[in-house]
């Protein structure tokens, strides 16, 4: 399985009359405010997320085989070099896989970080 993964959310059952993308999943979500953010308002770090996501892959599909194809972390631009937020993000989201590997035998193959020259496939 190839996974891109960034962010987690909360979320709840709700029955939402209204069409759409939002409204066909009968979801509504959240992030807690207290969670540490990125330039991207919709990112914010939250590494356990991630290691529950990838427990849950295992879980519901068996132990196949996991690539994480991107993951990572939208800085501010006033930070320039100094940028400890992905710094940050990259070591408690790599921390919190590695978890997911050696402690619950998720079958993580590979993991790629998603970088800026990412975006210039737009």
């Amino acid at each position: 399985m190839g996974l891109n993964h960034y962010t987690t959310e909360l979320c709840r059952n709700v029955i939402n009359p209204d069409p759409g993308w939002k409204g066909d999943q009968d979801v509504y979500t959240w992030q807690d405010p207290s969670w540490p953010e990125s330039s991207a308002s919709w990112l914010k770090t939250v590494p356990w997320g991630f290691r529950k996501l990838l427990n849950w892959l295992k879980e519901a599909y068996g132990n196949i085989d996991i690539y994480i194809t991107e993951n990572g972390f939208a800085d501010f631009p006033t930070t320039g070099v100094n940028d400890t937020g992905r710094v940050d993000y990259y070591r408690s989201y790599i921390n919190e896989m590695m978890k997911a590997v050696n402690l619950d035998e998720v079958n993580v193959k590979s993991y790629t970080a998603w970088s800026l020259l990412d975006n210039f496939e737009w």
